[in-house]
């Protein structure tokens, strides 16, 4: 005998789960997201293959990227592009006396990375439209330093606490990821 009373309207199949990010893509199994928020940045390791898609959410946000190879040289060529401006932005966020900065500066030391005199390449502009996309492809192994320069938003002459953003969608390439989801079959495992 159940010592509380069953509620009518929890019987019944599960229900869908909730968005709680409305306009958000399901990029489906084995992609990575991340979200940069304007004034950060983020560390991401890449291997050969591996599909990198930044969008610009809602337009105007600038991204600056660094690579750097294994041994800790900066090389754009990593994900064959070129730099194109100074990494501004991207020494600006390091700069920033926050914990996510502080966890970026020690990943960069611990790999002996100096972006000290480092060219970035500079995705999108302050003109460029809301859904913007910028695909790239890892060309070899590194480590891919991504900033969304930009200070609290100014919205109708009032100032702001909001901040610009993007979404980075990261597809490993399938050599070096996979997974498999399907258990092996129990007949062919070796027994001991």
């Amino acid at each position: 005998m159940q010592d509380f009373p069953i509620d009518p309207r929890r019987m019944g199949p599960p229900r869908a789960s909730l968005i709680l990010r409305p306009g958000v893509p399901d990029l489906g199994a084995g992609v990575e997201r991340y979200m940069v928020e304007g004034g950060r940045l983020i560390v991401v390791a890449v291997e050969p293959g591996d599909q990198l898609t930044l969008t610009d959410v809602e337009g105007a946000q600038v991204a600056e990227l660094v690579a750097a190879d294994l041994k800790g040289r900066i090389d754009l060529s990593i994900l064959g592009i070129k730099a194109n401006a100074a990494a501004k932005g991207i020494r600006e966020a390091l700069g920033a006396d926050e914990e996510s900065a502080r966890v970026v500066r020690r990943s960069l030391e611990r790999r002996k990375i100096d972006l000290t005199s480092a060219r970035a390449a500079r995705l999108f502009s302050a003109d460029s439209p809301a859904g913007n996309r910028a695909t790239l492809k890892a060309e070899r192994d590194g480590l891919l330093i991504l900033a969304a320069p930009g200070q609290a938003m100014a919205c109708a002459g009032k100032s702001s606490n909001r901040k610009p953003w993007l979404w980075v969608a990261l597809i490993p390439w399938p050599s070096h990821s996979a997974v498999s989801l399907i258990p092996p079959d129990p007949s062919q495992t070796a027994s001991f």
